[in-house]
């Protein structure tokens, strides 16, 4: 994977997950899994055009896992991203550091619009969660890749 995949910039692994209380529509539709994906998709590409104020696209390997540690029902993203990506012109800009909340706002964004696109909530309900950011969690440590072989391969 590394020698064809991985570009020879630094990586960071990024988790995307969901609360509890929204888990029951992943659960019982799961074609609503790859839609969460292209939600983490998103909020990256957003989140790298608001930092860098160019349209650039990351390098980016998705995992989809269903369950927890505890063997639970737990939809969660495990992201290997590029720390920036080319714009059109196919020059890299690097982005070195992640603001988490920012990227959480954008995911949080992503993942009502797919919820209400779908109308399996209504307006009120994005309101009454008060815009709750949705759990982002990053890595930067260097066993990331081995991590994510673990995560691939089970």
């Amino acid at each position: 994977m590394r020698e064809e995949l991985i570009l020879r910039t630094p990586h960071r692994q990024v988790v995307f997950t969901i609360p509890k209380m929204l888990r029951i529509f992943f659960k019982y539709n799961r074609s609503l899994l790859s839609s969460l994906c292209r939600c983490g998709k998103e909020a990256l590409e957003k989140y790298f055009k608001a930092t860098t104020c160019k349209e650039i696209t990351p390098g980016i390997i998705a995992v989809i896992q269903s369950f927890g540690s505890r063997i639970n029902f737990h939809p969660h993203l495990h992201f290997l991203v590029t720390e920036g990506g080319a714009d059109k012109q196919g020059r890299f800009h690097k982005v070195s550091s992640f603001n988490d909340s920012l990227l959480c706002r954008f995911y949080t964004r992503e993942v009502f619009l797919l919820l209400l696109g779908r109308q399996l909530i209504n307006l009120s309900s994005v309101q009454n969660a008060g815009g709750q950011c949705l759990p982002v969690r990053e890595r930067t440590q260097t066993g990331v890749l081995s991590h994510l072989s673990k995560i691939i391969k089970s």
